[in-house]
């Protein structure tokens, strides 16, 4: 008899344990383009930048910051991103996102203009991220707009 309550009870909690475990669908981010150090996913209506933090003596330190697509503000980044490499703009452009704050940071590198993620984390100036710097063919990958040329050597 003792038997059958220890097993009766042992039935119920694992009942009860197992109710209160839930199974979420995972949505796998897409990478619309990569390079070594920096990448752009899509999930769902949110895209994510994450890149190598060239600001951390540990150069495994990988940062990333989001948005949401709402106004088709991953072009407008691109093509921001774009006029700005073709004629840089002299001070910073800088970016509010929900988490974040990012400066666009332009500079001259080995005769190509070039930019550079900084990313103020949690909007508190005493976390700063830093990426590699990006030339007009790296954020073309990025953005998944770069052009395959294959057939040509």
């Amino acid at each position: 008899m003792k038997k059958n309550f220890i097993f009766i009870g042992i039935l119920f909690l694992s009942s009860q344990l197992s109710s209160q475990i839930k199974v979420i669908k995972n949505i796998e981010l897409v990478p619309i383009g990569k390079l070594e150090s920096v990448g752009l996913f899509k999930k769902e209506n949110s895209y994510t930048i994450t890149y190598q933090d060239t600001n951390e003596a540990n150069l495994n330190t990988y940062r990333s910051f989001n948005f949401k697509n709402i106004n088709n503000d991953v072009e407008e980044l691109y093509q921001m991103i774009l006029k700005a490499l073709i004629d840089p703009p002299i001070s910073d452009i800088i970016l509010e996102f929900p988490n974040d704050i990012i400066n666009l940071h332009f500079k001259r590198n080995y005769g190509e203009n070039t930019v550079q993620f900084i990313q103020t984390i949690n909007k508190n100036k005493k976390y700063i991220g830093k990426s590699h710097f990006l030339t007009k063919k790296d954020v073309d990958k990025l953005f998944g707009k770069a052009i395959k040329n294959d057939n040509k050597k």
